[in-house]
């Protein structure tokens, strides 16, 4: 009988749908975590900040040399950047990572070798340079945190003094927020302006072999937001669903174009999530990360039968694009919705939630945040409040279910 690879999963998150993959990947796991998180029958070591002495000597007590390292979450790719390096495991060089998992840096080395593929953006050390971007690209703009935070404390600003607003509100954010339903564990670093993008929004999951080569599934993932009718700039909730229903064609440019973003950043040897948009002037970079995306594993799963946790570890093992395959053995639709607050206040309850579950192509639901918590808007460092995904055989009845959701499922929030 053939010993257990030996699996590092750092992840504050080792439950559901990410646990029952980790465990039927036949790998020995051992978790690191900030949180203090127990799991019956896994060791785990709960660690500070990006202290990774302490999982080293962890790990080191337990007799536990990791083969394979998993991170969960952007916030873990640089010190999985460094464990790798540590225990010689491939992966990116951390100097690399720091500079993936920053959005100016991400965007500067893309600027050089794919010009087309960015839109126009700028660091902010100041309200002079919001002013200045504004006066060359016009309105409305993006502004957002350097540092990938979950698309939270993204704000589209429709004038100059509400991109000077989110500037400094983003600048004020600390550490630790300690609200419920607030994003907890990664500084906000610094700001960016980006000029504002019109067009159709995908993500592309997959892993990049040790020769840069994308190994991708044979569908691309749609997102679709959805809108309160008191709040035109900000997502109430979005949605995301597999396979696309966009033609061949579109879905190989967009392939095409995330792997000419892999190759301009030098990628190597890590899974990647990648957002473009499709504008009229042609595909652009909204951002690339070396992680799995979120939910990605599951609606794969469901809807294809394939793992892409699998995928990574096959890379990790040193196999090539030619021999990891991410082939469907069934088909299905499935998508995740994420439902959000429109303003913030305290949540009184969920309009029709529990109607919910009795959609056709319902599959599962998890409350993120409970009645009488403190929510608001992702672009105010909240998480959102539900979870649910859906799973259906007909593309038409799931999508009936995602408009359901998106229209009837709504937060009843008062005033602070």
């Amino acid at each position: 009988m053939s010993r257990l690879k030996k699996a590092l999963v750092i992840t504050d998150d080792y439950y559901g749908s990410l646990k029952y993959s980790l465990e039927n990947q036949g790998v020995s796991i051992f978790i690191a975590s900030r949180k203090n998180t127990q799991v019956e029958g896994i060791p785990v070591c709960v660690f500070s900040g990006d202290d990774l002495a302490e999982i080293v000597v962890a790990l080191d007590a337990a007799n536990f040399k990791p083969e394979l390292i998993f991170a969960s979450a952007e916030r873990y790719v640089r010190i999985k950047a460094l464990l790798c390096e540590y225990f010689s495991i491939p992966f990116l060089p951390s100097a690399l990572a720091s500079r993936v998992i920053d959005k100016n840096e991400m965007r500067k080395i893309i600027a050089e070798n794919e010009p087309n593929m960015t839109p126009a953006f700028s660091a902010v050390k100041s309200d002079v340079d919001i002013i200045d971007f504004i006066g060359s690209y016009g309105l409305p703009v993006m502004v957002k945190p350097t540092s990938l935070l979950k698309s939270l404390y993204v704000t589209k600003a429709s004038t100059e003094e509400e991109a000077i607003s989110a500037y400094h509100s983003i600048l004020s954010k600390s550490h630790s927020h300690n609200l419920s339903g607030r994003h907890d564990g990664q500084a906000v670093q610094a700001v960016i302006i980006e000029e504002f993008m019109v067009g159709k929004k995908y993500s592309i999951e997959g892993v990049v072999d040790h020769f840069g080569v994308g190994i991708f599934p044979h569908t691309v993932t749609d997102v679709y937001f959805g809108y309160d009718n008191n709040l035109m700039n900000d997502p109430a909730c979005f949605a995301t669903i597999i396979p696309s229903s966009e033609t061949v064609e579109t879905q190989q440019a967009l392939f095409s174009a995330v792997q000419h973003v892999i190759t301009a950043l030098n990628l190597r040897d890590c899974p990647i999530h990648a957002e473009m948009i499709m504008t009229r002037n042609g595909i652009k970079l909204i951002e690339i990360a070396a992680r799995i995306g979120g939910f990605r594993e599951k609606l794969y799963d469901l809807s294809f039968g394939y793992s892409l946790i699998r995928a990574d570890f096959q890379m990790q093992l040193g196999k090539t694009a030619s021999s990891i395959k991410l082939k469907p053995i069934k088909t299905s639709y499935s998508a995740v919705i994420k439902v959000y607050s429109y303003k913030e206040g305290i949540l009184e309850h969920l309009n029709n939630e529990d109607l919910v579950t009795k959609l056709q192509s319902y599959y599962s639901h998890v409350r993120k945040s409970d009645d009488g918590n403190r929510v608001g808007p992702s672009k105010l460092g909240y998480t959102e409040i539900l979870n649910v995904i859906l799973n259906h055989n007909n593309l038409d009845i799931l999508n009936s279910d995602k408009e359901y959701i998106l229209e009837f499922v709504t937060p009843v929030i008062s005033t602070i």
